[in-house]
């Protein structure tokens, strides 16, 4: 797990302007940093969210949009220190994407109501708009989900 100690790039009441998710679909709380290439995502599991179970754990399906919206969140980041702002929250057009595929998938457990998940996005290949994803997600010291996605962006912005 990389380590980062500075102030998130983005907090959970600046996603909206990256992000065309609104609540309850927003998945990711915070912007931890962009560390050697690694995007680093943050997500508290809290109640009322769609994804939480009965028994306060955390679907399978809401850890992996969790992830493809912390890589989202990174990718958002590095397009507007390139091309200048796009507030999402006002044009509703933010920077998003699409899951294309989802390989080597393998988890010990799920994160759990009151738990922060924090999740590490290592971009492998990027080809235009398509680009693979290395995902790795923390419980504190403990990685509890490894995958690869496919991720496709919209044409108009790459």
């Amino acid at each position: 797990m990389l380590h980062h100690h500075a102030p998130p790039l983005i907090d959970r009441h600046e996603v909206t302007k990256y992000l065309p998710h609104r609540e309850p679909m927003i998945m990711v709380d915070r912007l931890i940093g962009i560390v050697d290439g690694v995007t680093i995502g943050e997500f508290l599991v809290r109640p009322g969210n769609p994804f939480v179970t009965e028994w306060g754990d955390l679907l399978l399906g809401g850890a992996v949009e969790h992830m493809a919206q912390a890589a989202g969140l990174g990718q958002a980041y590095q397009w507007e220190a390139e091309a200048g702002p796009r507030d999402a929250s006002q044009t509703g057009a933010g920077q998003f994407g699409f899951i294309v595929n989802i390989k080597s998938l393998q988890y010990k457990r799920l994160p759990r109501m009151g738990e922060r998940i924090r999740t590490e996005a290592r971009t492998i290949t990027s080809n235009g708009s398509h680009s693979t994803v290395a995902f790795s997600c923390w419980i504190k010291n403990d990685e509890i989900i490894t995958c690869t996605m496919g991720l496709m962006a919209p044409e108009e912005i790459n």
